[in-house]
Parts: structure tokens; C-alpha cells; sequence
């Protein structure tokens, strides 16, 4: 069966993990926002802590395409700017960006213990 040009994607750059990784990135710029981090700096910090968790995964022998690798790490930073520039205004208040902040927190660990169970349980889609 020939593949399709349109999904040259599937499985190599963006794949289910995807979603935590970009998740990831969420949470980071809304602690950063909520603590009042610059941008520049939260994007550093960002790209610091995605290049060590590339780094964690291959520590546990996890293959990955090589774009894989590069979405993510570059999934985080995307996600990073995203909430910036949506929620880096002071039209939110803090107690709306502690709210903003804790359902980040509480959907990447629910992403992330969705993902790692079902990696451990061999599930097809989430093996690498």
C-alpha cells in the first residue's frame, strides 16, 4: 500500500506525545506568566528543560525519528509564544492566571499519565 504525501508527518514529526510536549509548554509560560518571568527567559528555560527530556528519553533507550526529536523540543517553545501572546496581557488577573495555571498542571499530568500508561501497557498507537 503506497503512502499518502499529505501524511509525510504521521509518526515521524508529530505523534500522539506530542500532546504533552506541547502541554509542556503551556505550563511552563503559565508559571513564568503568573511569576512574572520575561519571555526571553521562559523560552531559554523552555528549550533548556525539552533538550533534557529529549535527553531523560533516550537515557531510557526510547527510539525516535529524528524530526520527532526536533517537534519535541520545538512543540514547547510553539506552545510557549502561543500562551504568551494570548495570555501575557494585563487584562488577566492573577487569580485568574492561578486558575489558567492549575488546569494546565492538572492536564499535562493527565496527558502524561495517559501516555506512560499506555506506553507500559504496549498500546500500538503510543509505542514509539
Amino acid at each position: 500500500m503506497k503512502k499518502r504525501k499529505s501524511q509525510w508527518w504521521r509518526g515521524r514529526a508529530i505523534d500522539i506525545w506530542s500532546i504533552p510536549h506541547f502541554v509542556f509548554g503551556v505550563v511552563v509560560s503559565m508559571f513564568a506568566l503568573l511569576f512574572g518571568v520575561p519571555f526571553t527567559e521562559t523560552l531559554l528555560i523552555t528549550l533548556v528543560l525539552a533538550i533534557f527530556w529529549e535527553y531523560f528519553e533516550m537515557r531510557l533507550r526510547l527510539r525516535e525519528e529524528r524530526l520527532n526529536v526536533l517537534a519535541d523540543v520545538l512543540l514547547p517553545l510553539f506552545a510557549c509564544l502561543v500562551t504568551f501572546l494570548l495570555l501575557g496581557n494585563e487584562a488577566i488577573s492573577f487569580e485568574q492566571r492561578i486558575g489558567l495555571l492549575t488546569v494546565s498542571v492538572l492536564f499535562y499530568i493527565m496527558v502524561t499519565v495517559v501516555a506512560w500508561r499506555a506506553r507500559l501497557n504496549h498500546e500500538r498507537g503510543f509505542m514509539r
